[in-house]
């Protein structure tokens, strides 16, 4: 069933971003994690991710990947403060 599959692989990037080391392996799983929920439907929780891997400080290309994701999602930009607590709260 290809939404099990889905939601199996969605299970495994939130692990990854919480067993992640580094903030730059931390901010590829959280961009990984942004694109698989926006392919599923779920454009709020793909731009909040999104938003996550901007406040990371990610380097230049990962910016721009995420900066392009936000772009496809029309992600209005994130309330002040929001990335921090959003990034406290996990």
């Amino acid at each position: 069933h290809p939404h099990a599959e889905g939601l199996r692989a969605l299970g495994h990037l939130y692990a990854a971003v919480r067993l992640s080391t580094s903030p730059v392996e931390s901010a590829r799983s959280q961009l990984a994690l942004s694109q698989l929920l926006s392919r599923f439907g779920h454009p709020h929780d793909a731009c909040q991710a999104a938003h996550r891997v901007i406040a990371a400080r990610p380097d230049k290309e990962l910016r721009r990947q995420t900066e392009a994701l936000l772009s496809t999602l029309h992600c209005a930009a994130p309330a002040p403060g929001a990335a921090a607590a959003a990034t406290a709260s996990h």
